[in-house]
C-alpha cells in the first residue's frame, strides 16, 4: 500500500471523465510526485494514462455522491486525499497536506449548526439531532476529504453508511438517485465520533459560492485568490461545483490542461488576457455595454469564446 495518494471519482456522463482528467493533469503539474487514482465505471478512455490506478466503481453504492462512502475500501493508499473531479489544482499544497494529515479523518472548512438552525438537506434538524443524540450538525462542502487507514476513519465511513440505510427515517432529504448526499451523512457521522472541522485558513479548498470579487486565477503561475463573502481566500484547489463548472474561469483551466502537453506560453498568456478582459467587462453595468454598439459586439463575441471553450 502506497503511503499517500490522491483519488477522485467520475462516472456516468463523459463530461465527468473529462473533468477528472483535467483535474489529474493539474495535479501532475503541481504535485508531480504524488500518485493519482480514479474510481470510475469506464476502463478505457482518453487521458487514462494520467492515473496510476483505475478502480472499478462500487455498483452497490448506486450512481450518486454516495460513492464517496466507499472510498475507505476503494483507496489503495494509507493516507488519502479525496478531491472532487470538478476541482482544479492551481498550486502545490504540500504544506496544507502536512496539516490535515494530523487527523485520521477530516473535511475542510464549514460551520456548526444547532437545533434552532435550518438546513436544507434535513427536514427538521432539531428532530434529527435528537434522534441521533447529538447537539450539532457539521456543515461543509465535500469537495475534499482526508482519511487515514485507521480504526477511527473506518468507523466514520461505517457510520455514514449506516445512516444512509435509514436516511429517510432520519428526515434527511434525498439528493440524487442513490439517496442522501455525502456531506450530510459525513457531517452527522463526524459529530457522532466527536471529530472537529479542519480549519485550513482558506488555503486548501474553496468553492466560488459567495464570491464577491473577480476570481484572480493563474493556474500555471501565481495560483488563485478572490473574496468569498467579503473575505480573501487563496485555495490550492478550486472546487468549480454546480454552475461554476460552466463559467469562464473553469473553461479557461480546461483549455490549459486539456491535452497531454500544456499550451504554449504565448497561448497561455493570450488566454489569460482574454479571461481578464471578459471578467472586467462582466463587472461593467449592463446598460453601459448595451449602449455602446462596439463594446456590446466585442463583449458578446468574447463571452461566446470564453464559455464555449473554443480558442
Amino acid at each position: 500500500m502506497a503511503k499517500k495518494g490522491l483519488i477522485t471519482i467520475a462516472f456516468g456522463k463523459p463530461k465527468y471523465l473529462r473533468q477528472a482528467v483535467c483535474l489529474a493533469r493539474s495535479l501532475r503539474y503541481h504535485m508531480p510526485d504524488w500518485p493519482v487514482s480514479l474510481v470510475t465505471d469506464q476502463l478505457v478512455f482518453d487521458g487514462s494514462d494520467m492515473f496510476d490506478q483505475i478502480i472499478p466503481l462500487n455498483q452497490k453504492l448506486g450512481r450518486g455522491v454516495t460513492q464517496k462512502l466507499g472510498l475507505y475500501e476503494s483507496s489503495p493508499y494509507e493516507e488519502t486525499l479525496f478531491i472532487d473531479s470538478d476541482c482544479i489544482c492551481v498550486r502545490d499544497f504540500s504544506a496544507e497536506f502536512a496539516q490535515i494529515r494530523q487527523r485520521d479523518f477530516a473535511s475542510v472548512g464549514g460551520e456548526c449548526l444547532k437545533a434552532g438552525d435550518r438546513e436544507k438537506t434535513i427536514k427538521d434538524l432539531a428532530k434529527t439531532l435528537a434522534e441521533l443524540g447529538i447537539s450539532r450538525f457539521l456543515k461543509f462542502n465535500g469537495g475534499v476529504y482526508f482519511f487515514r487507514k485507521s480504526g477511527l476513519a473506518e468507523a466514520v465511513f461505517g457510520t455514514a453508511l449506516s445512516l444512509l440505510e435509514r436516511y429517510q427515517d432520519l428526515g434527511i432529504r434525498q439528493f440524487d438517485s442513490a439517496g442522501a448526499n455525502d456531506e450530510t451523512l459525513f457531517g452527522l457521522a463526524m459529530e457522532l465520533h466527536q471529530i472537529e472541522l479542519f480549519r485550513d485558513k482558506s488555503r486548501l479548498m474553496r468553492t466560488p459560492w459567495g464570491v464577491t470579487s473577480r476570481i484572480e486565477i493563474d493556474p500555471l503561475g501565481a495560483g488563485c485568490h478572490f473574496l468569498k463573502n467579503g473575505r480573501r481566500v487563496e485555495p490550492a484547489l478550486i472546487h468549480f461545483c454546480g454552475p461554476h463548472g460552466s463559467g469562464p474561469e473553469y473553461k479557461f483551466c480546461q483549455r490549459v490542461f486539456q491535452g497531454p502537453e500544456l499550451v504554449s506560453k504565448t497561448e497561455y498568456n493570450r488566454l489569460l488576457r482574454s479571461l481578464r478582459r471578459y471578467q472586467t467587462w462582466v463587472s461593467l453595468p449592463r446598460q453601459k455595454i448595451i449602449a455602446n454598439k462596439t463594446l456590446k459586439a466585442s463583449y458578446f463575441k468574447l463571452r461566446e469564446v470564453m464559455l464555449s471553450g473554443q480558442s
